[in-house]
């Protein structure tokens, strides 16, 4: 750790400040060494989401990758970060999450990522491993995500098996309601009404924080069960962003609220606290895929 001067110097010769992010920390240290890009998968069920949070009552994702990726390559875990391109919330599942970190030496990810996984958790999986670019960003670098939201709206008990993955919602809700209020979404719009801790964010960095973002297509996938599929392709999302989208949409599909509400809290940019529909839990929501380039276009 760094004693408390203004700037700490690295063993590179360059310097970072205290009041600098743990990112630019990082970024500052490791220089011009090799980045890595990995896809991961993992049940996020006993997981308090991806972020490294203190005090968590459960593991995170990115802090577990983080301690073993340290131990396997024998890094200083104070000065290792491992970004992911979405901040899964806690219960929050991922099949295509996509990170980077970088390392102070090269290594043959054909023979590192077998042994890796050996000391990772069986509810987490690192697909693939590849060199990139310093200049790659699994955040800025994206350039759509897919996420799915799945859940019973059926009023017979659902399976056990599937309660870790689907919620179920019942009492009533209409599937044509269903779908008009998840198209409500899609386009570019001011989404403050459905995302969560925007005021903390500006508060704690004292500048504006953007509310507005772009839902490339929502397609709701119905079963003869009573089983939906809602699948948002989206540039990006804010903190709850999906969730609360599905639990609005879900309120209004059961008559709680109407279909103009919903639309007008897009137009006028409410904030969240004057949407009263609660975020629809967590199991129900998997991150699919992250793409880095134009391929999301055919799904449109």
């Amino acid at each position: 750790m760094c004693p408390r001067s203004p700037r700490c110097s690295l063993e590179d010769g360059s310097t970072y400040s205290k009041s600098d992010s743990p990112t630019q920390r990082y970024e500052a240290q490791i220089g011009h060494q090799q980045r890595y890009k990995c896809e991961v998968a993992y049940d996020g069920t006993y997981f308090s989401g991806w972020q490294v949070q203190r005090n968590a009552k459960h593991r995170t994702v990115a802090g577990t990758l983080e301690s073993t990726l340290c131990t396997y390559f024998s890094l200083d875990p104070a000065n290792f970060y491992v970004l992911g391109s979405s901040r899964t919330d806690s219960g929050v599942h991922a099949r295509g999450q996509v990170c980077h970190f970088t390392l102070p030496n090269p290594c043959k990810p054909e023979v590192a990522l077998p042994e890796i996984n050996k000391f990772l958790p069986q509810d987490l999986r690192i697909l693939n491993m590849e060199p990139v670019s310093m200049d790659f960003h699994a955040i800025a670098s994206s350039t759509a995500k897919l996420y799915c939201y799945r859940m019973s709206i059926s009023d017979v008990p659902q399976s056990p098996f599937k309660r870790l993955y689907r919620s179920q919602v019942q009492r009533g809700v209409d599937l044509g309601v269903l779908e008009e209020a998840v198209k409500a979404f899609e386009g570019t719009h001011d989404f403050r009404a459905f995302a969560g801790q925007v005021e903390q964010k500006q508060k704690a960095s004292g500048k504006p924080v953007s509310t507005v973002r772009t839902v490339h297509s929502v397609k709701i996938i119905p079963s003869p069960e009573g089983d939906v599929e809602i699948m948002f392709l989206l540039e990006g999302a804010l903190y709850k962003m999906v969730r609360n989208m599905v639990g609005t949409s879900v309120a209004c599909a059961r008559g709680e609220i109407g279909i103009e509400t919903l639309k007008g809290m897009l137009e006028r940019g409410l904030q969240r606290k004057e949407n009263r529909a609660k975020p629809a839990k967590p199991e129900g929501l998997t991150l699919e895929k992250v793409w880095f380039n134009e391929g999301w276009v055919d799904l449109l």
